[in-house]
């Protein structure tokens, strides 16, 4: 048996811990990371029970193979989590924003959020490369021009998603070596998905400053759609 208040100790004890868990025919992996000193431990009790753990505690480590047809991101600072497949018929708009504060980004997030009222027909899911920590930071300064912007607190604002090492940007080959703030990050963009999954279109900046318009993109969803915008 596990002593009780003991979750506390297993955190510490362990490592790194990966279990195999089989769903719909897809395999998954819980992993809890860098959580403390390495040591290995036997036993099925305590393998179910680690296992309970983390489902019960850490479902949001559970991933699935990450591909452009159906991806999983989590937001940065809630229990908010968005999969592709579950926007299907809609519009995607993904926003890869820059890496570090980035003052741009935050003039394009409150600007589509602003707006996204506009087109009912499109998911905007805005995401950063940073840790947790960095993108809270970030997030007060985004309040903060809401604010100025709006003229009134923040209702509204979206959620901003992390996107580790940005480890999605690579896998839609978003152009990496923009240097900007003393580091090489990849390129601001804009990638367009279609209520399939499919993408239709990208727009990938030149600078931090160059963004796509927002009455572009609803010219360019007009268009896709057959009509005039």
């Amino acid at each position: 048996m596990t002593p009780a208040g003991s979750l506390s100790n297993i955190m510490e004890s362990y490592s790194q811990v990966e279990l195999d868990v089989k769903r719909n025919g897809q395999k998954y992996y819980v992993s809890f990371g860098q959580i403390g000193r390495e040591e290995k431990r036997k036993g099925e009790g305590m393998t179910r029970f680690m296992l309970v753990i983390c489902l019960g505690f850490f479902a949001g480590s559970v991933w699935a193979e990450q591909t452009r047809e159906d991806f999983v991101v989590h937001e940065a600072d809630g229990p908010g989590v968005f999969r592709l497949t579950d926007a299907r018929g809609k519009y995607v708009a993904l926003h890869f924003l820059l890496k570090t504060t980035c003052p741009h980004c935050l003039g394009h997030t409150v600007e589509y959020t602003r707006r996204a009222k506009e087109t009912p027909e499109v998911v905007h899911v805005f995401l950063k490369p940073d840790t947790e920590e960095e993108i809270r930071k970030w997030s007060v300064k985004l309040d903060k021009k809401w604010a100025q912007q709006m003229g009134d607190a923040v209702t509204d604002l979206s959620i901003i998603y992390r996107d580790p090492d940005a480890e999605l940007a690579k896998l839609f080959e978003i152009p990496n070596g923009y240097k900007f703030h003393g580091q090489v990050v990849h390129y601001p963009a804009l990638v367009l998905l279609e209520p399939d999954g499919k993408e239709v279109f990208r727009y990938v900046g030149k600078n931090n400053g160059d963004r796509y318009a927002f009455d572009d993109l609803v010219a360019k969803i007009a268009e896709r759609k057959g009509a005039k915008p």
